[in-house]
């Protein structure tokens, strides 16, 4: 979540009108994390956690696909 500080803090002024350099210290996590998980679609962090998802789908994990992919590319 770190990583990710700067588009969580823009998503929150943009879609809650909510300042987090104001509200982090008066703000729950209960609230905070119900915040993130309701973020639209059309916010940065969704876009990111979408990114990486797609990202981790190429990982190729069965040594008969790792196999197969090295014969695609003709090592």
């Amino acid at each position: 979540m770190h990583e990710h500080w700067g588009a969580i803090e823009a998503d929150f002024q943009r879609e809650y009108r909510i300042n987090l350099e104001e509200s982090i210290h008066t703000i729950s996590w209960r609230r905070f994390l119900i915040l993130v998980k309701g973020l639209s679609q059309k916010s940065v962090l969704v876009g990111i956690m979408q990114s990486q998802k797609k990202q981790q789908e190429h990982i190729v994990e069965k040594p008969e696909d790792i196999e197969k992919a090295i014969e695609k590319v003709g090592w």
